[in-house]
């Protein structure tokens, strides 16, 4: 379980991006960060990662704080998929999921046979097994949030943090990371993830965390605080509604005015 205690953080203590947060995420449990650029999302999981970023108040990992934990511990705890993927390294698919064992092993250890058959179970788990031999840098931009995806599945961290990995997914694509976040959660991991894209929250039925410039957080259910009012107040954009009677759901689209 990750706790925050009264936090406050930013870039100094004159520019606060958000205040006294007092959260927590526990495990299987999705949880989606929604809020216009600016706002701290980003800096939010720099903080959960223990970087430095200015702030005040407690993280609690287990009960243990955070401040106090090496950064080799956290990464055994914690893993954060970000928009800095380098997509260009020169590895197989199967040896790049191997490297999120890397925080297990000491500075002499190299992975073992068992990593490579953890990895590919992993991978036969998720439906790519086929993948395992090609180069990283031949797979296409939603294969290869897949296979980032994968690799969260290493080790027993119980916390996985997305930066909005659903960017530039087409729709047949938006949907598989939909169900792929969906394993990670029956899996019994805590997802949090970033997104600009609240359908995404109401579709995985998630919690949700509210940040705003200027504007308290909110923090609930998705079904109860994605709705037109708040979407327009933490985006300060206009909004409508649609809704499907086939399927029970709702969504929100930005209303453009020409």
């Amino acid at each position: 379980m990750l706790e925050l205690k009264h936090v406050s953080y930013g870039w100094d203590q004159n520019h606060i991006l958000q205040a006294d947060l007092n959260l927590t995420f526990k495990e299987h449990n999705i949880y989606v960060i929604l809020g216009a650029n600016g706002c701290g999302k980003s800096s939010f999981f720099g903080l959960l990662q223990h970087k430095k970023i200015y702030s005040k108040g407690e993280i609690l990992l287990d009960e243990q704080n955070v401040a106090q934990m090496t950064t080799t511990e956290l990464a055994q705890h914690i893993i954060c998929v970000d928009q800095n993927n380098d997509q260009e390294i020169p590895m197989r698919v199967l040896d790049f999921i191997v490297t999120g064992f890397y925080p297990y092993l000491n500075l002499v250890q190299a992975p073992t046979k068992v990593h490579y058959s953890e990895a590919q179970q992993i991978l036969e788990h998720l439906g790519i097994i086929d993948w395992q031999d090609r180069m990283v840098s031949t797979l296409s931009g939603g294969e290869f949030k897949q296979v980032l995806l994968a690799r969260c599945l290493t080790g027993n961290r119980k916390i996985i943090l997305l930066d909005e990995l659903e960017l530039a997914l087409d729709f047949k694509n938006q949907i598989k990371f939909i169900k792929l976040v969906k394993q990670l959660q029956e899996l019994n991991k805590c997802v949090i993830l970033i997104s600009h894209n609240p359908n995404i929250a109401l579709h995985l039925k998630s919690k949700i965390l509210f940040f705003g410039k200027n504007l308290p957080y909110l923090f609930g259910e998705a079904q109860d605080l994605v709705n037109e009012s708040n979407l327009q107040k933490y985006f300060n954009v206009d909004v409508v509604e649609m809704r499907s009677n086939d399927y029970s759901l709702k969504q929100f689209a930005p209303l453009v005015k020409i």
